[in-house]
């Protein structure tokens, strides 16, 4: 498939080719010049032979959408034009003079930190672009004459906009789940799971691969990708210890290996999250005149910290409290307290943790939302089956003693079904909350365990089995006022358990926005434990599943808008 020098391509006769600079797995790379601007450009060329023309084609024309969006910043390679001569597919470059793989096998280790701190901030302001890379390695990084890198091949490149625009003619073929993409060398597990699912945390990965082969000249895991993918399975399994660069050369500062350890962590909630972080670890490591200015620190915190102000306009039917910064359903009087948006590792991974609780993934919350302060009450509850004319459920219990108690109106509701629930969250212009809005409402992005923080749970807190004073039945809602979550959430942990708008199914890693549960189930999701459980059932990331047509005289619900 080798095109001849001044042989000609592209409309009018475009481009002519000079002579060849390189081949590759996908093709050549040529010298050309642009008839039109008279500038000398790179033309990739890889042959359109049966069914593999279609993902050449798409993957040349991403290369070029997304290239050219980063090109207009200085470091990217610019793809600007493809089409097709012949039995070949070209896609016409910027042209990087003298290009060569990023080195990391030359010069003092200082110096070879020094380039992938330059890649590594290639990366940060690609992600900051919302580009995912999916397949860094030196190879992509190209060094200049004047030793500057430029990041080059946006071909599996993720960008949100890009695949909303061409998803249909691009994404399926290019990233069809369950197919891993990328170069396995440089690849986490969850990138050879579902490549089309992943987040930066991929590109994370790959810097840390290319960090220990800076450090050691070697690779984390090297061999065919069925080996690679064993060898990780084996260190997720327990059965063999995680790669440190000290295992090959002991004299390395234990800071650049922790740093590198920590970028190469196979599960990705554990992972660094991002290619700043791993910046402002080798910063101490670098030339003196590569160290920055600690700019990817002062955006953490600024991110840490973010303002989310309430909407201007409230929604319909939903007004102002008395109390600052509550609000109140007009239809059911439901009090409310706005949750602003943000992101969240859902699930845990504590010894304590079940096993529906992981594996973890990050959940991004892009749209702040109201919650209740408390559960749904009996008063408020009779009131609407008494407008919708339906049967009020029973309010008593038969305790342990073989006393009857009754729940007063300020009691949690309980003995309703999911479609109960949802139907009186209808009636009242409300929403279940989803079950990540659930998690985010009880714990914030700390992680923390229980909705009041770390500290062990205490009479104080909530009502759970054994309490001392209560345990035996549900209390008024929102009577454990330190038990209030971040965002002031009341009975988060214990009195009744709380159903959620998803269905149940277990956990995946991959990242999701405002993420809503499977399209169809068997059981819904209940969330928060109650009055009859143990407390440590009461931990934010506790969860169960049960039939959505079933009642409970430990189960209730709380709403969302």
């Amino acid at each position: 498939m080798s095109l001849e020098v001044g042989e000609h391509l592209g409309e009018g006769e475009r481009y002519r080719i000079e002579r060849l600079l390189g081949t590759g797995g996908m093709g050549a790379v040529y010298l050309a010049r642009d008839a039109k601007f008279g500038e000398e450009v790179a033309l990739k060329v890889a042959a359109a032979v049966g069914g593999g023309e279609a993902v050449i084609r798409q993957r040349f024309q991403r290369e070029a959408k997304i290239g050219y969006r980063l090109g207009q910043q200085t470091g990217f390679v610019r793809a600007f034009d493809w089409g097709r001569h012949g039995h070949l597919l070209y896609l016409v470059m910027d042209l990087v003079r003298g290009a060569r793989a990023l080195a990391l096998d030359e010069g003092s280790r200082a110096e070879r930190l020094g380039r992938l701190a330059d890649a590594a901030r290639l990366v940060e302001r690609a992600h900051a672009a919302g580009v995912i890379h999916r397949d860094l390695k030196p190879a992509n990084f190209l060094e200049d004459e004047q030793g500057a890198v430029h990041l080059s091949d946006f071909g599996l490149a993720k960008l949100g906009g890009i695949e909303e625009l061409a998803g249909q003619e691009t994404m399926p073929q290019l990233t069809t789940s369950h197919i891993g993409m990328g170069t396995p060398r440089f690849m986490p597990p969850e990138q050879f799971e579902d490549a089309k699912r992943v987040d930066e945390r991929v590109d994370v990965y790959a810097l840390g691969v290319m960090l220990y082969r800076a450090l050691t000249n070697e690779y984390p895991f090297d061999g065919r990708p069925l080996e690679i993918l064993r060898a990780q399975q084996e260190v997720l399994g327990g059965k063999a210890p995680p790669p440190r660069p000290r295992d090959v050369d002991a004299d390395l500062p234990e800071e650049l290996d922790a740093l590198c350890a920590r970028a190469l962590v196979l599960e990705a909630d554990q992972r660094l999250d991002s290619a700043s972080e791993l910046l402002e670890g080798l910063r101490p490591h670098l030339p003196r005149g590569k160290r920055g200015k600690g700019a990817g620190r002062a955006r953490r915190k600024k991110k840490a910290a973010p303002s989310h102000p309430v909407p201007l306009d409230l929604p319909p039917g939903i007004v102002r409290s008395e109390e600052p910064g509550r609000y109140r359903c007009e239809r059911d009087g439901s009090e409310l307290v706005w949750v602003p948006p943000g992101e969240l590792r859902v699930g845990s991974t504590a010894p304590e943790a079940n096993e529906d609780e992981s594996p973890r993934f990050r959940a991004k919350l892009e749209h702040g939302f109201f919650c209740g302060l408390r559960p749904v009450t009996w008063g408020q509850y009779r009131r609407f089956c008494r407008d919708m004319g339906w049967a009020i459920p029973a309010s008593q219990l038969q305790l342990a003693s073989g006393e009857t108690w009754s729940a007063s109106e300020e009691h949690p509701v309980f003995h309703v079904t999911w479609q109960e629930a949802f139907h009186y969250c209808q009636w009242a212009g409300l929403r279940l909350p989803t079950e990540a809005e659930w998690e985010f409402a009880a714990r914030g992005s700390d992680e923390r365990t229980y909705p009041w923080g770390e500290d062990e749970p205490s009479a104080e807190h909530g009502n759970w089995e054994g309490h001392p004073e209560h345990g035996l039945h549900p209390t008024p809602a929102g009577a454990f006022l330190a038990g209030a979550s971040p965002w002031g959430c009341l009975d988060m942990a214990g009195n009744v358990w709380e159903w959620v708008y998803d269905w149940y199914e277990r956990y995946s890693r991959w990242i999701k926005r405002d993420p809503t549960g499977p399209t169809e189930g068997a059981f819904k999701v209940i969330r928060g434990g109650a009055w009859s459980t143990p407390p440590l059932h009461c931990r934010t990331t506790t969860r169960r599943m049960f039939a959505p047509l079933l009642r409970a005289p430990n189960l209730g619900f709380r709403v969302a808008r």
